[in-house]
């Protein structure tokens, strides 16, 4: 997420661009034995269909070439069709926020060194008129776990710089790539549907660390048990509830959005900093989100706790915890009754599949926190987490996981982002090490959060 700025103007094309060197009720649970792999539509939403929520709509086709999906509504979203980004219909509101998001933690192929690797391309068409108006921004960070300090960037593209074209040599009318340029920033996203691959590859310029060169090049494909699953009960999530009295509003998704991920990616590439490159093996965690809401323009966006565990077992967890406006200089309160979680198992372990709730069964605590030198705010970095699903411990692999983007020195419009490497423990913060984590903590979040000594 970022905060939302000017107005990109581009053409979108079709052709072969790709560069030469870019290769609901509080407490529901459902439980689905469902892996969900590339082709398959999100049967999961089911549920919000049979109680009127949603309204069927044209699906994307099979023939459908585009790069960018256009055929929007309230269908099921299908894969790989909803891959792209979205435009038009529903989605033609100037206040669409999507993204193409992803974390992982990695090993260094030649030295064994351990590194945390977030990565995160957001679309902000900035009005109404879908492709010819769009903005997009990159944020990346690179933890080094040994030296424990963190390599972060957030910038914006630059105007009329967005290509969204199919790649060269495409066999599938699912492919898709996009191209975007800014002041010395240039991305490229790469989809193939045969294989189901991503390659995502980024050259910037890092914000801390006296602002060396980066770039970027990974390639990413989802992995059995789980491949895509929905997030949330019918594969919907809740957007908070706006402090300003609106309320959601199912039949625009205003503050909704559709939301999968493909928990479990094996990944492999470069990632290169002030002329050092590593070639690094990992595991990542992605996601696709999009809807009609803007955590630029509308604080309540970014008033949340979200986190995706990945344990040693195989199992995997995410939740998202809200937060209702403040109140003075008090702490936000959590508003449990809207927040959402999800487990899954694999198949062939008992019990396996993937159970949903939604409601008071998930509660974000922080143990201890670290003041941040540029921002002054208190920022958690041991917490206990509790749900239907058992209680977790997590902590830091270092402090200082914040990307302070808009304090001096590096903007004027107060706004911090936590994005942090984490280890996922039971019993006490001091327990066995059981899994790994990437949590996020919303700018509303540190911007209220008492000091904790732990």
């Amino acid at each position: 997420m970022y905060e939302s700025k000017g107005r990109n103007h581009r053409p979108v094309t079709e052709g072969d661009g790709e560069r030469a060197d870019i290769a609901g009720a509080s407490g529901t649970e459902i439980n689905r034995r469902l892996v969900l792999g590339s082709g398959l539509a999100m049967a999961a939403t089911a549920g919000l269909l049979g109680a009127g929520v949603a309204h069927p709509a044209r699906a994307a086709s099979e023939g459908q070439a585009g790069a960018l999906q256009e055929v929007t509504g309230y269908a099921l979203y299908l894969l790989p069709q909803d891959h792209k980004w979205h435009t038009g219909g529903i989605f033609d509101t100037g206040q669409v926020q999507e993204w193409h998001y992803w974390t992982g933690f990695f090993t260094d192929d030649e030295t064994g060194e351990e590194f945390g690797v977030f990565y995160n391309i957001t679309n902000n068409p900035s009005a109404p008129g879908g492709p010819s108006l769009w903005e997009q921004g990159v944020s990346f960070s690179f933890g080094d776990f040994a030296k424990q300090e963190l390599v972060w960037s957030h910038q914006l593209t630059a105007v009329g710089s967005l290509q969204a074209t199919r790649p060269r040599g495409s066999t599938s009318p699912h492919d898709f790539q996009y191209n975007a340029t800014g002041e010395n920033l240039e991305f490229t996203t790469v989809y193939r549907a045969e294989p189901d691959t991503w390659r995502f590859s980024f050259t910037g310029v890092a914000a801390s660390n006296g602002n060396p060169a980066i770039a970027m090049d990974m390639v990413n494909t989802p992995q059995s048990p789980y491949g895509y699953m929905p997030v949330g009960l019918a594969g919907f999530e809740n957007q908070n509830i706006p402090w300003n009295g609106q309320k959601l509003d199912p039949t625009t998704l205003y503050s909704l959005s559709y939301y999968y991920t493909g928990p479990i990616s094996k990944s492999k590439g470069t990632v290169t900093i002030g002329g050092k490159t590593r070639h690094l093996t990992g595991t990542t965690w992605f996601e696709h989100q999009w809807g009609n809401y803007n955590s630029g323009q509308e604080p309540w966006t970014t008033a949340y706790t979200w986190g995706a565990l990945t344990f040693d077992d195989g199992n995997v967890f995410t939740w998202r915890q809200w937060y209702g406006a403040p109140n003075g200089s008090a702490p936000l309160q959590p508003i449990l009754e809207i927040g959402r979680n999800s487990f899954g198992t694999p198949n062939d372990t008992p019990g396996g599949g993937l159970a949903f709730h939604v409601g008071n069964n998930a509660e974000w605590k922080a143990l201890k926190t670290w003041k941040s030198p540029v921002s002054g705010r208190n920022i958690a970095t041991q917490v206990q987490l509790t749900s239907a699903f058992g209680t977790w411990y997590l902590t830091n692999v270092f402090d200082n996981y914040e990307m302070p983007w808009g304090y001096p020195p590096y903007g004027t419009t107060p706004y911090s982002f936590v994005e942090a490497a984490m280890w996922v423990h039971t019993g006490s913060v001091d327990g066995p090490v059981v899994g790994h984590a990437f949590p996020e903590q919303g700018n509303q979040i540190t911007q209220y959060q008492a000091a904790v000594p732990g």
